[in-house]
């Protein structure tokens, strides 16, 4: 049955308001321009996805992709050009219209690409080529959504380190298990930049910019990126990234966590790059390529109160879901008093059949 709008709107409208007064306001120095894929299958989610494209799929209150245009908003992003496919387009279509003027979502311009052929994500991003044009721009994946306390915080931090370092390469990381490191894109770092929280909230236009580079080099980081024990600094510069090595050859524990800033001079890469074994562009070796070239790259890991929900897979979808349901303001505290009941139920009923 169709979502009538006006329940739409009623339901976008909740999603809270963005600050006017962020720095990344048109006509700053940092990105405006938002690309997010949304082309995909979703195999692994699959039969749920077979009818409702996975972006589409409610966590908690809202939907995916509300939320993350939310979390876009919230960090200075004006414009999102969604890369879809031709199946998909109306269904995102349909949730980006008849939303209320005082919603978060109203700041935004909201564009579409076709991905015609499924040919992986470095060929997603391609096709937003023309709609980005010369302009710096975010990637943020449409399969990941973000539980932070400060909405838009850790793309604000990105945002402003790669802007600060004149970077062509910025892209989020998050520690990974040894054992899961053949999943991801996994970055060599090599020394931590003194860009604090003031820099970037207030990261300056032009030349000025250059005065905010020149931190001291850190021995050893690649051995403190490493450890988990050991605290890592809040921005990092990257000289390489590896696609899902093998643990062994891993260059450090440090995945791409779904969210890149990126210069437009990777358009002409990603048109240069041959497709892998299985016929797809990967962002990852396009981006290694122009890091191999001299390119500056910068990684800014998450912070503890930061959280990445992959909800390409039934497990992490159910614990996403759970977790922004348990985090709603309204229904929240009703809903985990119902989860401890379930669960002290569950472990005296799992009680019972032991001792039969």
């Amino acid at each position: 049955m169709p979502v009538p709008d006006e329940l739409l709107a009623t339901h976008i409208s909740a999603i809270p308001a963005v600050n006017a007064d962020s720095p990344q306001a048109e006509g700053s120095a940092f990105p405006t321009i938002a690309v997010v894929p949304v082309a995909g299958h979703g195999t692994r989610l699959r039969p749920l996805s077979a009818f409702i494209p996975k972006e589409l799929l409610p966590i908690g209150r809202h939907l995916a992709l509300w939320r993350i245009a939310g979390e876009l908003a919230h960090a200075g992003i004006r414009r999102i050009v969604f890369v879809v496919s031709p199946e998909k387009q109306s269904f995102v279509e349909r949730c980006f219209t008849g939303h209320e003027e005082r919603s978060v979502l109203a700041s935004l311009s909201i564009d579409y690409c076709v991905q015609p052929t499924m040919r992986g994500l470095g060929d997603a991003v391609l096709c937003a080529r023309e709609a980005v044009a010369d302009q710096p721009f975010l990637v943020a994946l449409g399969d990941a959504v973000y539980e932070e306390n400060e909405p838009g915080g850790l793309i604000r931090r990105l945002m402003g380190a790669y802007v600060a370092e004149q970077a062509s390469v910025g892209l989020a990381v998050q520690r990974v298990p040894k054992n899961r490191l053949s999943r991801y894109g996994v970055v060599r770092p090599v020394r931590p930049l003194t860009v604090t929280d003031a820099t970037i909230a207030s990261v300056p236009a032009g030349a000025e910019l250059a005065a905010l580079a020149s931190p001291p080099t850190l021995a050893g980081i690649a051995e403190i990126a490493g450890d988990p024990e050991e605290s890592l600094p809040d921005v990092l510069t990257i000289d390489d990234i590896v696609e899902k090595p093998a643990p062994e050859d891993a260059p450090s524990d440090l995945a791409a966590a779904a969210r890149y800033v990126l210069s437009p001079e990777v358009f002409a890469v990603l048109a240069e790059t041959a497709p892998d074994g299985r016929g797809e562009v990967q962002l990852t070796t396009a981006l290694r390529t122009l890091l191999r070239s001299g390119k500056k790259g910068v990684a800014v890991p998450l912070r503890n109160d930061e959280v990445r929900h992959d909800i390409g897979s039934p497990d992490s979808y159910f614990r996403a879901f759970v977790t922004f349901a348990a985090r709603d303001p309204e229904q929240g505290p009703e809903f985990v008093a119902f989860l401890r009941r379930f669960a002290e139920e569950r472990r005296f009923d799992r009680e019972e059949s032991e001792n039969r």
